[in-house]
């Protein structure tokens, strides 16, 4: 099971304490998607992954960071646009306004980490049009992560065939993956599966599950 714990955070933009809930542990039973989404129950603890302020609006991982955003930067820049989007999901459009923040930080993998959720979290939504939005953001994140302590090679290129199917970017997953093969057998299986529905022209979510079995 997962449990939570209700904690005093300061947001290192503004210094306002605030009362949030964090996860203390939780437990993951099953097979990821392909994308590496886990399973139940962590996958429902997605709302605890992010914390925003309720005063100046910044919003991350680990809002008590030191970081060089103003709230000034807030007001005049990510709030309008964030309020451009139109989410069906209110989730989702917290880790949006993550993705935005850790942009002007030039945070590559929580760029990477937020927009990838926020794909989550309209998948959920039925929100297909913006979970395309945020995989591209993702796609264009993931591209500038080349530090394998960061992400491997392997788990790299997999993460980005699925974004790419899911976005019916089919011809660009053959691409990706039609020269490359994986000495561990079940990420050759999961290159292979993943190169057979983009040429069905499948965007459909898939499971590890899927792929190895």
């Amino acid at each position: 099971m997962s449990t939570f714990e209700s904690v005093d955070k300061k947001c290192a933009v503004c210094g306002n304490v605030f009362d949030t809930t964090v996860i203390m542990s939780t437990n993951a039973f099953g097979y990821p998607d392909l994308d590496f989404r886990p399973p139940e129950m962590q996958r429902s603890t997605m709302w605890h992954w992010v914390h925003r302020c309720p005063k100046c609006g910044y919003t991350a991982f680990d809002i008590e960071t030191p970081t060089d955003i103003t709230e000034e930067w807030l007001c005049e820049y990510m709030i309008p646009q964030f309020e451009s989007m139109n989410f069906k999901s209110e989730l989702a459009g917290l880790f949006f306004r993550a993705h935005l923040i850790a942009d002007r930080k030039n945070d590559k993998s929580e760029m990477f980490d937020s927009a990838l959720y926020a794909a989550w979290a309209c998948d959920d939504a039925g929100d297909e049009e913006n979970a395309v939005f945020c995989r591209k953001l993702a796609i264009h994140a993931l591209g500038k992560i080349d530090d394998a302590s960061v992400i491997t090679i392997n788990r790299k290129a997999l993460i980005m065939a699925d974004l790419l199917r899911r976005c019916s970017c089919f011809g660009a997953v053959v691409q990706l993956l039609q020269t490359t093969k994986f000495r561990d057998e079940n990420e050759e299986k999961i290159r292979l599966f993943q190169i057979k529905k983009a040429e069905e022209k499948d965007s459909s979510c898939y499971r590890t599950f899927d792929a190895l079995n």
